[in-house]
């Protein structure tokens, strides 16, 4: 069983501040990480893979001016999804 599993770079929400003259967020700086939805389906998917065998395949994309940070896959548990 061959598994694809489409994640997002989200805003990490915790990372947000808000300005107090304005009550605008201030998005600047704010790291990206890994969609909690998407670490769920790339956990369900490796589950999948470990019960029935096959492949798990994480993609993601962006444009030149924001590209795939794909460094947060690289750290989680699983670096390798044979």
């Amino acid at each position: 069983m061959n598994i694809l599993v489409c994640v997002k770079q989200v805003l990490d929400l915790n990372q947000i501040r808000i300005k107090a003259d304005t009550g605008e967020p201030v998005i600047s700086g704010v790291p990206y990480r890994l969609s909690e939805f998407d670490k769920n389906a790339l956990e369900a998917a490796i589950t999948l893979k470990e019960k029935h065998g096959g492949k798990v395949t994480a993609l993601s994309f962006g444009t030149s001016s924001f590209p795939p940070r794909s460094a947060w896959l690289h750290r989680l548990p699983w670096r390798e999804l044979p």
